[in-house]
């Protein structure tokens, strides 16, 4: 099983380093983690979508927003992504850019945040919101996490955990590093690097769970499409919103990350109609 990669990694490091998680002051249940992540690995929703900053361009909604994100879980996708940075009162925030409204999210409060709201009126949300958004989602949809640069790995996985929803959420992140802390924690599968540096068999070694790179540049090097798949590696094509660039993919094992997620997926459900008449009249 895939997550006993994470498992044996984070062992690996306790017995190189001599060190375990009680280093970052964490007190780490490695066998609740492997379950959590056992159950996160079978839930993939009904399509292979990841709704980049949630469902907006086509419905209205602020990027980022609750009502985006709410949108997104309703699709019943593989996931929603957000990004998050911290502010100086330690409030995990939404928000693609370090800059708000013109003031700097690390640097201010989130009441001073919050004094300036998104373009539909919600108040910036926080982690804390966009959780309890996904804990009463009754869809297979994950809450897809990037961590920007002043969120830790250690700090974002209690502030899920404590809520109990490991078994819901994808942690990205351009940091190699991050990625190789969530290993250590024993919750690697469940961590996607983002970038094209490291090879397919150099995430799994390292027991990490999944690649983000973009459709162009995986055209360049097509052959990490399977060779992900041999070494349990998911592949995550960024920036396709053309159903007919995501057809050439869609049988073969990826993920799609998009600013169209609802037209994707009305794309897989005319192709699976027109697959279905087909074999009818064969």
């Amino acid at each position: 099983m895939k997550s006993h990669y994470s498992i044996i990694y984070s062992l690996l490091l306790v017995v190189i380093y001599g060190c375990g998680t009680e280093a970052f002051g964490l007190d780490i249940d490695y066998e609740k983690n492997l379950s959590a992540v056992n159950e996160n690995l079978a839930r993939k929703g009904k399509y292979p979508i990841i709704a980049h900053r949630g469902a907006w361009s086509e419905t209205g909604h602020p990027q980022n927003s609750l009502a985006a994100l709410k949108e997104a879980l309703s699709l019943d996708i593989f996931g929603s992504e957000c990004d998050i940075w911290k502010t100086s009162d330690n409030v995990f925030v939404i928000c693609h850019d370090q800059t708000y409204n013109g003031m700097d999210v690390t640097k201010c409060t989130y009441a001073e945040l919050a004094q300036y709201p998104l373009n539909n009126g919600e108040r910036i949300p926080t982690l804390d919101d966009f959780l309890t958004a996904l804990e009463a989602s009754t869809t297979q949809t994950k809450l897809v996490i990037e961590l920007k640069s002043n969120a830790q790995p250690m700090e974002v996985f209690e502030a899920v955990n404590k809520r109990g929803l490991l078994h819901k959420v994808v942690f990205i992140t351009y940091s190699y590093k991050k990625c190789q802390t969530f290993a250590s924690m024993g919750c690697g599968d469940i961590a996607y690097y983002i970038g094209g540096s490291k090879t397919p068999e150099e995430i799994r070694y390292n027991g990490i769970g999944g690649i983000i790179n973009s459709e162009e540049n995986i055209r360049k090097v097509p052959d990490w499409i399977e060779r992900s798949s041999n070494v349990g590696v998911q592949l995550v094509l960024g920036s396709v919103n053309n159903p007919s660039i995501m057809n050439q993919y869609i049988d073969r094992g990826c993920l799609f990350s998009s600013n169209r997620p609802i037209t994707l997926v009305k794309a897989i459900d005319k192709q699976v109609k027109v697959r279905k008449a087909t074999k009818k009249r064969r």
